[in-house]
């Protein structure tokens, strides 16, 4: 991995516990690290009678135990839901992080 591509601050956030209710908690931070950010495709959609964007990421890190697909990372105000984590030839040298982001 090339350190200098790591040039993002990202903040890994998973959520609170769910309460009686079955509503779930708030998100609080579960680490804060460099990473590459980097884009992949777009599109857009209808749903509920409103457009709808969506784009995808691969987001990748140094490697870091317990990171899982029901987390999501904060960027720059951005909020990107982890859809998948890749630990690439399972060396435990990085991880890659497909991403998803709603945009309005």
């Amino acid at each position: 991995m090339n350190a200098g591509k790591l040039r993002n601050r990202i903040v890994l956030q998973r959520q609170g516990d769910t309460s009686t209710w079955g509503v779930s908690g708030s998100w609080s931070t579960f680490a804060t690290v460099w990473a590459e950010i980097e884009p992949i495709s777009g599109r857009e959609y209808i749903e509920g009678r409103q457009d709808r964007g969506e784009l995808t990421h691969v987001v990748t890190i140094r490697y870091l135990a317990g990171v899982r697909p029901d987390m999501r990372i904060s960027f720059e105000g951005r909020y990107l839901k982890i859809a998948a984590v890749r630990n690439p030839e399972e060396r435990d040298r990085s991880l890659e992080l497909d991403c998803t982001e709603e945009v309005a």
